[in-house]
């Protein structure tokens, strides 16, 4: 029963250090990502962010150079490192899979890879044990859409109809 409470402390120490390390690592991404000149396609979800990112990517690869983050690479060194290592100068797209366990996560990787397209797969109760609520999930979730000029959204959740609704006035959504 402690289990989780002491995982969670150790991580909250160690985040911050986590954090200082992989600084340059983030900067160096940024930077390249700067000089290839790709548009950002990202992808979040509860579930099915993988398997939109492959369809994605594949899609996309016939019309453009196109890099997607490896496996399961979602979170801040794992983008930072797929972009580092993956990236090239003509490449026309980099597909980016986000994860989250919380809020200002996600608009912490879209500050240095911002978005151009935007899009949310589903809303569902993965990580209820940090987030506590699906509404909190679908807020972690929305920090996607802040800087996109598209967003898209699989209605059939109500949670995203209605943020459809609320996120047109800002960005065409799809």
């Amino acid at each position: 029963l402690v289990m989780p409470v002491l995982v969670d402390a150790v991580l909250a120490v160690a985040a911050p250090i986590e954090k200082a390390l992989g600084s340059r690592w983030v900067r160096s991404a940024s930077e390249a990502l700067g000089r290839s000149g790709a548009t950002v396609v990202a992808i979040t979800g509860s579930y099915g962010k993988t398997t939109t990112k492959v369809a994605t990517a594949h899609l996309l690869a016939g019309l453009t150079p196109t890099v997607a983050s490896p496996a399961s690479f979602n979170n801040r060194m794992g983008l930072a490192r797929a972009i580092n290592e993956h990236l090239t100068p003509g490449t026309g797209v980099f597909v980016a899979e986000m994860g989250t366990y919380g809020a200002g996560e996600i608009a912490e990787l879209c500050s240095w890879i911002p978005p151009k397209v935007a899009a949310i797969t589903a809303i569902g109760p993965v990580h209820l044990e940090r987030m506590r609520t699906l509404d909190a999930i679908a807020a972690a979730k929305r920090e996607i859409l802040a800087l996109a000029e598209v967003g898209v959204l699989d209605i059939d959740d109500r949670r995203l109809a209605a943020m459809a609704v609320e996120e047109a006035a800002s960005r065409r959504i799809v």
